[in-house]
């Protein structure tokens, strides 16, 4: 784990939050900054490990639900990846949604007193190819972004039913 937090290169530095130290009030609404792709998924060489802490990778996420409810799901899904006797191949796409209308969205600042969004919920959408058959299956583990990090399975389809986004096409 490098913590090499810093701005992403390939992106206009305007275009992205400053979160040198978090989210400015971390404390009031206990935001963390939460990784899309995990520091330990990229642990094959440091540069590579560098990337998991650009700007541009990080949400708004509760700090309780990051660093316990959620990182046992990266971790899961870690195992799962290593399965090598198992599965094949795994894809996974991590994503955050915003709450919908007519529910309001909370908002946070970045270093700089800019506002960014809290998302409502994180998914890890997964699709397995399994070894033996060669068929694939997908899931997808949904988390609200709370103390609470309520985690709840639903299909591939669910998601892109509520998200409007296509998966693993």
């Amino acid at each position: 784990r490098t913590n090499a937090w810093q701005y992403d290169p390939i992106v206009n530095r305007d275009d992205q939050p400053n979160l040198k130290s978090s989210f400015a009030d971390f404390g009031k609404l206990n935001l963390a900054r939460g990784h899309q792709i995990a520091s330990s998924d990229r642990t094959s060489d440091r540069a590579l490990n560098e990337t998991t802490f650009y700007y541009t990778n990080m949400v708004p996420q509760n700090n309780k639900m990051n660093s316990g409810r959620w990182n046992d799901l990266e971790i899961e899904v870690r195992q799962w990846a290593n399965d090598v006797t198992k599965y094949d191949t795994l894809y996974v796409v991590t994503g955050a949604v915003l709450p919908k209308a007519p529910k309001e969205i909370t908002e946070t600042t970045d270093n700089d007193g800019i506002p960014s969004a809290v998302p409502e919920y994180m998914y890890k959408a997964l699709l397995k190819k399994h070894k033996q058959s060669g068929e694939y299956t997908s899931i997808v583990f949904k988390m609200t972004n709370d103390a609470s990090a309520v985690r709840t399975a639903m299909s591939v389809a669910e998601l892109e039913e509520e998200t409007g986004f296509t998966f693993f096409n």
